[in-house]
């Protein structure tokens, strides 16, 4: 499943919605997280959070509050899932966050990736960094 959260944690009532309604994924592809620190039941987390936030102006033009790196792309993985996960820290910068775990399903081994570019953001847009994952 892939899903442009927009903020974990203030959608964590609608994962867990969405898994009561359906079958619980084995993947879980996840941007625009905000936060460093996701737990789910049941899966291994991976994030590479490299992208910093400022919260000047949210504080009332407060500059005292350091500018935070929450994380803004994430893949979980089942537990019961063979995984490894993928060193990707090359491939970020303050535009772009990559997050990547190589898994056995079925006897194949597939390559799941979470990305999140900054909207505005001066982050190559040439996509070949990808095949470095392959």
């Amino acid at each position: 499943m892939q899903w442009n959260c927009r903020g974990l944690t203030t959608r964590s009532a609608d994962v867990n919605q969405r898994f009561a309604r359906n079958k619980r994924p084995t993947i879980l592809l996840l941007q625009e997280t905000n936060t460093p620190n996701i737990k789910l039941r049941g899966f291994n987390v991976y994030t590479t959070p490299v992208i910093r936030q400022s919260y000047r102006g949210r504080n009332n033009g407060d500059t005292s509050q350091p500018d935070v790196c929450n994380g803004q792309s994430a893949v979980l993985v089942a537990k019961s899932v063979p995984q490894t996960q993928l060193d990707t820290i090359h491939l970020c910068d303050q535009n772009r966050e990559v997050a990547a775990v190589k898994t056995q399903l079925r006897g194949q081994t597939v390559t799941f990736v979470s990305v999140h570019c900054r909207p505005m953001g001066r982050s190559s847009q040439d996509a070949t960094w990808v095949n470095s994952l392959m």
